[in-house]
């Protein structure tokens, strides 16, 4: 009797495990789609044919409205949110190229929050490592669950967002060189390049083998309902500035999809047992070419990016993988035509009304050094401290207050606040927003952002100021799997909820409790 029940309870045990095992995924396919607006598409989705997003939508968990807290983002923290589903003060990535501060308060800009002369780069020239980021990823939470058998790839045409996808324990990243748009990778994974990567790198059907004749964008679709400005042609050569306008096109999206498929070909990736994770990074930005939120251009990348998903899902055994789609919650806005010089806030007579301020309060001269278009403030440190009379947050707090009664500033926050008090409790959208400006390290001294009628002047661009600024926006986030009800979720959803999601699928620790 008791070998019976002994058997029978070895039984159960072994069908629950291989319960267990079916529902999990072999892959997990992550897409994340910068600049993707939920109003926009939910109406143009009505146009696009069903083989692609609109298979995700109709098929998967949708969640239609996931929010940012926060008030503006730049496209490398926001992807960093998405895989850590931590923001910057605990992830470490506050922006794609950071200001540096050393102890005496000298700045340095860095090329990016990845720079790392410590690691050599295939097919490249710069170097790059994941050790800024300070919180696990996604992927990294995989692989502590199941060991070194987990595959971590990521493809994105920029190396931050492609480093974020791989996270510290990635088997490789990939995106594409500004300089030569050649594939590149970094040393810190792996100390051999791909050999496919390395080959295509070369062939007449490569990148930078097309740029040489010339690439160019036109509308994808006839009859296709175009924004404003109508038709557009935009040739892409094989230039700097090119390829960084390419990069940032929905042309871009088809290099990924075919790199991400040379990885599935190529590699072990959803060829056992063992989960494995695939992060790619798509765009439905105008690639710096539009001048409205509803161009020509935004209107066609979000045919191309769809046309693209289809492409990939037609590769994958949709039975097998987990398919996660995401916006970065973030989107352009554009200036109006006129500008009301009466609502443009103009930093150059800023800096110098407040330091006339500061002279006649503390008898000192220049103590703001700059203050950016993008709501940045930097004291003369070096100043401050061999005065010895003035402590720096009281210069902060007499700055901050200065800024407050200047026109057009809906708030600004000193450093030594936000160092301190990050912890109250009392996180507003505007608190957030200047919290995740930086990281504890290198944030400026005093951060202020504008009422929303207002546009900031900056004299090095063309036309004076900004040709636009980023956004929060409500987007989208969609998971495919036969273990998952087909729903629509309207409850919006914050975004850096989605990370625990993807974990709760996936049975593995979120990456950030």
């Amino acid at each position: 009797m008791n070998r019976l029940v002994t058997g029978l309870v070895s039984l159960l045990t072994l069908c629950q495990v291989g319960v267990l095992q079916a529902q999990t995924p072999r892959l997990v396919v992550m897409i994340t789609i910068e600049e993707l607006r939920a109003d926009l598409l939910e109406e143009l989705s009505k146009e696009l044919p069903q083989d692609g997003i609109n298979q995700l939508l109709r098929n998967g968990r949708y969640y239609t409205r996931v929010e940012s807290p926060l008030l503006s983002a730049d496209h490398t923290a926001s992807e960093a949110v998405l895989h850590t589903g931590a923001y910057a003060w605990s992830n470490g990535i506050a922006e794609r190229q950071p200001i540096k501060r050393d102890r005496q308060g000298q700045r340095t800009a860095l090329a990016s929050v990845f720079e790392d002369k410590g690691y050599l780069g295939y097919a490249t020239s710069a170097n790059f490592s994941p050790l800024a980021l300070t919180a696990p990823t996604i992927g990294d939470n995989l692989k502590r669950a199941l060991g070194s058998n987990a595959l971590v790839y990521s493809v994105a045409p920029h190396p931050e967002e492609a480093i974020i996808g791989a996270g510290l324990y990635g088997n490789a990243a990939y995106w594409i060189d500004k300089y030569t748009g050649r594939w590149a990778s970094s040393t810190y994974y792996s100390r051999d390049f791909a050999w496919f990567i390395d080959k295509g790198n070369g062939t007449k059907e490569s990148l930078p083998s097309r740029l040489d004749s010339g690439i160019t964008w036109k509308p994808s679709k006839s009859g296709y309902p175009l924004g404003s400005g109508g038709t557009f042609s935009h040739r892409f050569k094989k230039t700097y500035g090119d390829i960084s306008d390419f990069i940032d096109s929905p042309l871009v999206n088809d290099e990924v999809i075919s790199t991400a498929v040379k990885l599935l070909e190529y590699t072990d990736l959803g060829k056992d047992d063992v989960t494995d994770f695939l992060s790619l990074h798509l765009t439905a930005a105008d690639g710096n070419k539009g001048t409205s939120d509803l161009s020509a251009e935004v209107i066609d990348s979000y045919y191309r990016v769809d046309r693209s998903i289809a492409q990939l899902l037609k590769q994958l055994d949709l039975k097998q993988t987990l398919v996660v789609l995401a916006g970065n919650g973030q989107s352009r806005e554009y200036p109006p035509a006129i500008i009301d010089d009466r609502r443009l806030f103009k930093t150059d007579r800023c800096l110098a009304l407040v330091n006339m301020y500061l002279h006649a309060e503390y008898g000192m001269q220049g103590l703001v050094e700059e203050i950016t278009p993008s709501g940045k403030v930097y004291l003369n440190r070096q100043a401050i401290k061999q005065n010895g009379r003035y402590q720096l947050q009281e210069i902060q707090s007499a700055v901050s207050d200065f800024l407050l009664e200047f026109s057009g500033v809906a708030y600004a926050v000193e450093e030594h606040r936000l160092r301190h008090e990050a912890l109250s409790g009392s996180l507003n959208r505007a608190w957030l927003t200047a919290l995740n400006s930086a990281t504890n390290a290198d944030r400026p001294d005093v951060v202020f952002g504008l009422l929303p009628s207002w546009i900031v002047q900056d004299r090095s661009k063309q036309g004076g100021v900004e040709p636009y600024r980023m956004v929060a926006t409500p987007t989208i986030f969609v998971m495919l799997h036969p273990t998952l009800k087909s729903e629509t979720i309207e409850v919006p959803l914050p975004l850096h909820e989605v990370a625990t999601k993807i974990a709760w699928v996936l049975k593995i620790r979120p990456p950030t409790p």
